[in-house]
């Protein structure tokens, strides 16, 4: 990875020590964004894989008439404190821009190319934090994963110590989010387990495909004892595709696996195989409703709750 503004250090606000609270959200985010590039750096996909702060992601799609009366596709991007993205997969400017789109909020004069985000974290603080603030990330974060569906997207908290946000007033605020943590100082090292049970960082890089097929991502932690394994059960996803199985209202369907996702004979919808790493923290399923949050929810259940992907497991 090549160094730059904002990349491995390189100018950063001075950290403090680890005892220290971060005096700024800034310092924070370099703080944070200097954990992570560590941890990628003792990791497999250290070749691959940046962690960058302040990076402009596609947000929005949106066809309108300009101001000359066009029809034109307008684009919005929206600014995020940390992204885990690969560069080589990232899409130069002059090859996504065309005549008919209007690019919104982003460095024309640079023509940085268009990154393709794995995982992305806003940060916050803690103190002064208001719970508009969490609704308002909860719906980009909503915005965001509608354009890319295999991000995950985190909202770190540095403590809440201060703030004291009862867990149901953040749940109830925060649907749009695939995790937040509320103390980030004392719970960082959990970031990259959770990110390493989704697969989502090896990215479908040569070397990733290589070495995590079935499970990409880092290697960081140990599995949650009795948590159902989701490269066990992306196997027995990939052995069943072609198979039939019938959602919650008795539909058939079958499923083809193609680049790490479930694409169901029914629909055009593409899940991948992160959403069903995601759903196996709330099995045993009852019904769709707890899986609403995620892409294809009538299938993702009708897949995890037959008895051939989900065996004695749960």
């Amino acid at each position: 990875m090549t160094k730059g503004r904002g990349h491995f250090g390189a100018s950063e606000p001075a950290l403090r020590g680890s005892g220290s609270s971060p005096a700024s959200e800034d310092e924070f985010s370099a703080m944070a964004a200097d954990f992570f590039r560590r941890k990628v750096q003792e990791s497999r996909f250290a070749a691959h894989l940046a962690v960058e702060q302040r990076v402009k992601i596609l947000k929005d799609l949106t066809i309108g008439r300009d101001r000359d009366g066009r029809w034109r596709l307008v684009v919005g991007f929206q600014q995020q404190d940390i992204v885990f993205f690969n560069p080589a997969q990232a899409i130069p400017m002059d090859r996504f821009k065309s005549d008919f789109m209007r690019i919104d909020k982003y460095d024309r004069e640079e023509q940085r190319p268009v990154v393709v985000p794995h995982a992305v974290c806003e940060l916050k603080l803690g103190k002064g934090l208001v719970t508009h603030t969490l609704i308002t990330y909860s719906t980009i974060s909503s915005l965001l994963k509608s354009v890319f569906p295999h991000c995950a997207y985190y909202f770190l908290l540095y403590s809440n110590e201060e703030r004291g946000l009862r867990p149901e007033t953040v749940l109830r605020h925060t649907k749009g989010f695939d995790r937040v943590f509320l103390n980030w100082f004392k719970e960082k090292d959990a970031h990259l387990d959770y990110l390493d049970k989704l697969g989502l960082l090896s990215g479908g890089s040569e070397r990733g495909e290589q070495a995590g097929a079935v499970g990409g991502g880092f290697t960081m932690g140990a599995r949650a004892s009795g948590d159902p394994d989701p490269n066990e059960v992306w196997r027995r996803i990939e052995q069943h595709a072609g198979e039939k199985f019938r959602q919650l209202g008795g539909r058939p369907f079958s499923y083809q696996i193609r680049s790490g996702c479930v694409i169901p004979t029914t629909t055009r919808r593409q899940i991948h195989r992160s959403q069903f790493a995601q759903a196996l923290k709330l099995v045993p399923l009852e019904n769709t409703v707890p899986v609403h949050h995620l892409q294809g929810p009538s299938y993702i259940y009708a897949i995890l709750m037959d008895s051939r992907i989900r065996g004695d497991d749960w």
